[in-house]
């Protein structure tokens, strides 16, 4: 399966949608293994999308003293 990289960043979004319907096609025990790997995939997905803003809030503040 072939990474999509935007900016810098890999796109998640087609491995949680496919795990979300290997959820809804197993069974009781298996959907809910395929439930919490999906749900770990959008907390990566949501804690990479922090990480960026956090990089980029730091990228453009300005020096209180004036240096740099």
């Amino acid at each position: 399966m072939a990474k999509t990289i935007l900016n810098g960043e890999v796109d998640l979004s087609h491995a949680y949608r496919t795990f979300e319907r290997l959820q809804q096609e197993s069974g009781d025990i298996e959907g809910i293994y395929w439930y919490k790997v999906a749900c770990f995939v959008k907390e990566s997905e949501e804690a990479q999308a922090r990480a960026l803003a956090a990089k980029t809030s730091v990228e453009t503040q300005k020096p209180v003293d004036g240096s740099k």
